[in-house]
């Protein structure tokens, strides 16, 4: 059983790194980090993910490009939603 507090969570310094792929819970209507440094290099990663983590390369221009991800994510929710209070009302 894992050590409560021994990190490995992905960070907000993470949504920054270029081994970094937003994916979305669909159950939680969220958007969450996940780490591909193990499908890109064929390797584990040496250390824990989140703030400690060694293997961090920064991806020039990530915020913009996190944020067009972002906006483009929930503009497809948002409609989903509205179609299904949609189809509700008509019945």
């Amino acid at each position: 059983m894992p050590k409560q507090g021994s990190g490995g969570l992905c960070s907000a310094r993470c949504r920054r790194c270029r081994y970094c792929y937003i994916g979305l819970d669909i159950a939680l209507c969220r958007s969450m980090p996940m780490c591909t440094y193990l499908l890109e290099t064929g390797r584990r990663r040496p250390c824990p993910a989140g703030e400690g983590c060694t293997e961090f390369a920064p991806v020039p221009g990530a915020g913009e490009r996190h944020r067009r991800v972002s906006e483009t994510m929930w503009r497809g929710i948002k409609a989903g939603r509205r179609g299904r209070q949609g189809d509700a009302r008509a019945q």
